[in-house]
């Protein structure tokens, strides 16, 4: 894990139906520091089908996007959006919360790595973002087969 975070606790969960769409085989979800953070994979039987969500799913003009950087140094297409999200916290009181996430596409993987910040509406935590999008590179750099 990098710098500042302390617990990792991963699942699987059901992919949208535009990536079953798409011939997703399966998300799985990484929660960090019980919510604070996160990773996702979606994987897809290959690079193509990977491509075809990434182009469908319009990454930066979702709803609440405040910002949108280059990612460089990860695969493309990738791109960081900064953004926020409004809802009721855990004592049922109104909050908005900052969001960063960096997507990218790598062989037949779209990677989402997520942090989210109660201190700032505009967006998570863009440093550790990145860091935890390198750390999900590395790990499937390692477990994907080299051609």
């Amino acid at each position: 894990m990098p710098s500042g975070f302390y617990s990792a606790k991963t699942g699987v969960s059901t992919p949208s139906s535009r990536a079953k769409h798409h011939h997703v085989v399966g998300k799985v979800e990484i929660d960090i520091d019980s919510g604070d953070a996160g990773i996702i994979y979606l994987v897809f039987p290959s690079h193509a089908d990977a491509l075809a969500d990434w182009n469908e799913t319009d990454v930066g003009h979702q709803h609440g996007v405040k910002s949108q950087l280059a990612a460089p140094g990860f695969p493309t297409p990738a791109l960081i959006v900064n953004s926020s999200f409004t809802g009721n916290n855990v004592f049922g009181k109104k909050v908005t919360n900052g969001v960063s996430t960096l997507v990218f596409v790598t062989a037949n993987v779209i990677v989402d790595a997520v942090t989210i910040s109660t201190s700032n509406t505009d967006s998570g935590d863009v440093p550790a973002t990145v860091e935890l999008g390198k750390l999900a590179l590395r790990h499937l750099r390692s477990v994907q087969p080299t051609t």
